[in-house]
């Protein structure tokens, strides 16, 4: 779209009351471990024969690699529209730096480690 913004994006997406701290990389960081950490309980109920620490370990091992790909295609758009420098460069390594600390506490967790 010739319309398309990345100022205009921002603006409407950043106003929501109660919610100016949406793209903050904590609260990204916390909306995608719970996305993709809230299936696990399907994915245990779909591998009963697993025991409880293979299907963790197997359930990481298929989105731990989906979230790294979805970081790398992220980067690269921003790459392309030649804005991933200063802040928005920090805020994406951040917010990146805190799924992988939320993704190894959910495995303590599951675990029973914590």
């Amino acid at each position: 779209d010739e319309n398309f913004s990345l100022a205009e994006l921002a603006r409407t997406t950043s106003g929501v009351e109660g919610q100016e701290d949406y793209w903050s990389p904590e609260n990204t960081a916390e909306r995608i471990v719970a996305g993709a950490t809230g299936f696990f309980g399907a994915f245990q109920r779909q591998n009963p024969n697993l025991s409880e620490e293979e299907q963790l370990d197997k359930f990481l091992g298929i989105i731990t690699p989906a979230i790294e790909r979805g970081f790398a295609e992220a980067i690269e758009i921003l790459q392309g529209f030649g804005v991933f420098e200063g802040s928005i460069q920090d805020n994406a390594l951040q917010t990146q730096q805190l799924v992988n600390e939320k993704l190894s506490a959910f495995r303590e967790r599951m675990s029973g480690q914590e």
